[in-house]
């Protein structure tokens, strides 16, 4: 019995209640220094990469996390410092987006079918779904 009243509360959460609202972003064409330093400054282990669309609105196009930076640093072979190589060349940029109103449970369904931290959440009804 308690756990149907549990399950009950969950059901009433929507992506909007749990996401982050004040969203760090960087956009593609800035280093990895820049994203380093912003990360260290604001504690944060990933930053949404966004690009302005037509109507000069911001829309994401990739995510950069640690774990991105790690793997990147780690095989590139150049010798590159972090000011020499753009965001652009080590974010994902296979984003899932979902919707505000989506419900917490079908956003964890996303996560853990796709093994990934981090959804986009969208504000915009046109702006949901696969960003592929």
């Amino acid at each position: 019995m308690h756990n149907k009243s549990f399950k009950k509360e969950i059901d009433n959460y929507r992506a909007k209640d749990l996401m982050t609202k004040h969203v760090i972003t960087l956009q593609p064409q800035e280093s990895l220094l820049k994203a380093q330093n912003t990360m260290s400054r604001y504690r944060i282990k990933k930053v949404v990469v966004v690009k302005n669309n037509h109507k000069n609105k911001e829309h994401p196009v990739g995510i950069l996390t640690i774990k991105d930076i790690l793997k990147f640093l780690i095989s590139d072979k150049t010798d590159r410092d972090l000011h020499e190589i753009s965001i652009s060349e080590v974010m994902s940029k296979n984003l899932i987006t979902m919707h505000k109103d989506s419900s917490i449970i079908d956003c964890a369904k996303v996560l853990h079918n796709n093994k990934i931290s981090s959804l986009i959440v969208s504000e915009d009804n046109d702006d949901h779904g696969d960003m592929k």
